[in-house]
């Protein structure tokens, strides 16, 4: 499985690189990948999602067809897309979301935070806090979109909509609740250990740009 990092990426580009990427894993043309990188501020809507504007304070306001309501998407969050042919793995969807929380999960407990999954409700929390959200789709038994987990991110945006349909309050960063400043290189390199793991095979990183422009 291959592991790449964007780093800084529009989400219009990252989307465009997913959505051709999906197409050629549906073909068999390449193997599984997940990506990483972090947004420019932009707010996403699912496919559960009502109406919103085009705009929030300035901020587009983009709808998707992943899974879930509106959420925001900005520096000091890692945002995971792991692209991955479901029936090759012998997976469920189900099964997918469970990696993506209990890889979540296992880094949180490394900050010394007792994090755990809500049934019925994807992503991750800490105590009656949310830190991560998943919002996932499937094409042709391959996942795409993922999850954001919130390192230091500014949670003043989440304060501008009711995120995942919750109150903004209980919306918080890994930052917020160890009261350090946590670096999302850092927290990267925990997550792709983590997945490593839970997956059982390595996940290779690679800088080859070829996979971007498919």
């Amino acid at each position: 499985m291959l592991y790449i990092d964007l780093g800084k990426k529009d989400y219009v580009n990252a989307l465009s690189i997913m959505i051709k990427t999906v197409s050629e894993r549906a073909k068999g043309n390449i193997g599984d990948v997940i990506f990483f990188c972090e947004h420019s501020p932009i707010y996403t809507v699912g496919k559960s999602g009502k109406d919103y504007p085009d705009t929030i304070d300035g901020i587009k306001v983009y709808r998707v067809n992943r899974g879930g309501d509106i959420t925001f998407h900005g520096p000091g969050q890692v945002v995971g897309y792991p692209i991955i042919k479901l029936d090759d793995r012998k997976l469920r969807l189900t099964d997918h979301i469970k990696i993506m929380e209990e890889a979540i999960i296992n880094v949180l407990s490394e900050f010394g935070l007792n994090a755990r999954w809500i049934k019925g409700h994807a992503g991750v929390w800490v105590d009656n806090k949310k830190v991560a959200s998943i919002g996932v789709a499937v094409d042709r038994w391959v996942t795409y979109h993922g999850f954001a987990l919130n390192v230091n991110i500014d949670l003043s945006y989440f304060e501008k909509i009711n995120p995942c349909g919750l109150d903004p309050i209980v919306i918080t960063s890994i930052s917020k609740e160890t009261g350090k400043n946590i670096e999302v290189d850092d927290v990267k390199k925990r997550l792709r250990n983590s997945l490593e793991e839970l997956y059982g095979e390595p996940l290779l990183i690679t800088k080859d740009s070829s996979i971007l422009s498919l």
